[in-house]
């Protein structure tokens, strides 16, 4: 599942801020596995403290655009977040 477009769609309509920090593996621990984490927060000043920036990332596909998806009580399709 590709959560990202759903975040995007949280982060903009609650006006929130987010930070994308993706977690490659290790080849000294191949029992970790990659993923990505995203802090969101109203607080600016947080997400830009130095150790936070320095683990951050571009979220940015370059196969694809990412277009936010609103979810809400009635509309909830997975469909949207396959990749």
């Amino acid at each position: 599942l590709d959560l990202l477009p759903v975040l995007l769609g949280v982060i903009y309509r609650e006006n929130l801020a987010m930070v994308w920090m993706p977690w490659k593996r290790d080849p000294q621990h191949p029992e970790y596995f990659e993923s990505n984490w995203a802090l969101i927060s109203r607080n600016g000043d947080f997400l830009n403290q130095p150790a936070i920036q320095q683990a951050a990332a571009n979220p940015s596909r370059p196969d694809r655009p990412i277009e936010p998806v609103y979810w809400t009580d009635d509309h909830t399709s997975l469909f949207q977040i396959l990749r």
